[in-house]
């Protein structure tokens, strides 16, 4: 699910340079993958903020979230299946729900080597989450003039992430940032993906929540049941 950013950072030059050797009858044909041009709708997306007011365990079943404790609304809960110590899957027969813990490496940019490589693209964010946060939120109208180099490679990725996408929201809680999309292709089962930011999560990574189910109230119960294993009562 996770998309390596800064091998597209490689490819889009590459993609670039090859552009201009094919003659097209659509000048924009490859423009979704050349920087910086922003014909498409997808640059201009803002996510839609939706508030999230904590609940208890008892508004589901209690799930243990790789440090934290969490309530899946229980017609969603069926076979629990823990892949690994990052990876668990809850199949049930309204569909599958994958959750992943993944270390903040700030979007590769804390390898020295591939910053050094990458200082424009590494200097927009201080975190994933402040990625995050810019992607869903940053556009060509709101971005500043002049337009940092960092927030022009955010910007263009908005091309290659919202592509398919809709139903663009962020999810805020007094601890917690969920960042989600829906898919509109009707070939992929995959309907939702969801990034999770939560300021007690261990270790500081995130969450990166999959699934099959189109519900958007199984989203925001599940984000809004997330709290530290400690402070459960």
């Amino acid at each position: 699910m996770k998309t390596s950013l800064l091998s597209m950072v490689f490819a889009f030059m590459a993609l670039l340079m090859s552009s201009y050797a094919f003659a097209s009858e659509n000048p924009f044909e490859n423009y979704r993958y050349d920087p910086f041009q922003f014909p498409y709708k997808e640059y201009y997306y803002t996510a839609d903020v939706v508030p999230l007011t904590p609940t208890s365990k008892a508004s589901g079943v209690p799930l243990d979230l790789f440090g934290l404790s969490a309530a899946l609304p229980a017609k969603y809960m069926g076979e629990l299946d823990r892949k690994s110590n990052t990876q668990i899957q809850v199949r049930s027969e309204h569909g599958l729900v994958i959750l992943r813990y993944e270390e903040d490496d700030m979007m590769g940019c804390r390898n020295e080597k591939a910053r050094a490589g990458n200082l424009d693209f590494c200097s927009a964010f201080k975190s994933t989450r402040e990625f995050y946060q810019k992607l869903f939120t940053l556009t060509p109208d709101n971005a500043g003039t002049p337009v940092k180099r960092g927030d022009l490679w955010i910007l263009h990725e908005k091309g290659v992430f919202f592509e398919h996408a809709e139903k663009i929201r962020i999810y805020e809680g007094q601890e917690i940032t969920g960042y989600s999309k829906a898919f509109t292709n009707p070939e992929w089962k995959i309907r939702q993906e969801v990034v999770i930011f939560h300021d007690q999560i261990p270790k500081k990574g995130y969450i990166v929540m999959a699934t099959t189910i189109d519900d958007d109230s199984m989203v925001t119960a599940l984000l809004s049941s997330l709290k530290p294993m400690s402070g459960e009562k």
